[in-house]
């Protein structure tokens, strides 16, 4: 679990370097297995190979080499382990990251599901990033959406738009 936990709050770096929704947000709604979110029109998208699912913004021209992104892993949590202990080891395996600093946690719920919000900075690939990793948890799954943007002015100007984007997660 630990590598795949850290891969998947590091997948939205490795990926940026290579209808209108309840949110507020204007785009189609993806159907995925079991759960639906709304990629925003003009942005891109992408199934990946292990169930993971990637929304990127638009690229704005020649200069700009972040796409600031959400991303979803859905992870099965393992048999006998609570939900608790499960954000425990999430925690401790995000701490492995180079540069974690986590800012701040709460509580959320995102259409009727639970869990909390984990605002963090970190150093990935020489880019100095602040991520809200949502954890939602039912069902014994557990659905990471991560909301990647660089610090400063890039996180200023998107992670309103990348938490609109969250906040269209649903189960199916």
């Amino acid at each position: 679990m630990k590598g795949r936990v850290l891969a998947t709050l590091c997948l939205p770096v490795v990926l940026l370097m290579a209808g209108c929704s309840d949110s507020g947000i204007d785009g189609e709604r993806y159907e995925g297995d079991g759960y639906s979110m709304v990629v925003p029109d003009g942005w891109a998208s992408e199934q990946g190979t292990y169930g993971e699912f990637w929304v990127g913004r638009a690229s704005e021209g020649e200069g700009d080499d972040f796409i600031e992104n959400v991303n979803l892993m859905i992870e099965s949590i393992p048999s006998g382990m609570n939900e608790a202990r499960y954000l425990d080891l999430s925690k401790q395996n995000m701490s492995q990251i180079p540069g974690f600093d986590l800012l701040e946690e709460e509580e959320v719920s995102i259409n009727g599901v639970d869990g909390v919000r984990l605002h963090y900075q970190a150093n990935v690939y020489g880019q100095s990033i602040e991520n809200d990793a949502y954890i939602l948890m039912e069902d014994g799954q557990a659905y990471i959406l991560t909301l990647t943007a660089r610090e400063g002015d890039s996180r200023d100007r998107w992670m309103p738009e990348l938490t609109g984007v969250a906040e269209t997660f649903r189960l199916e």
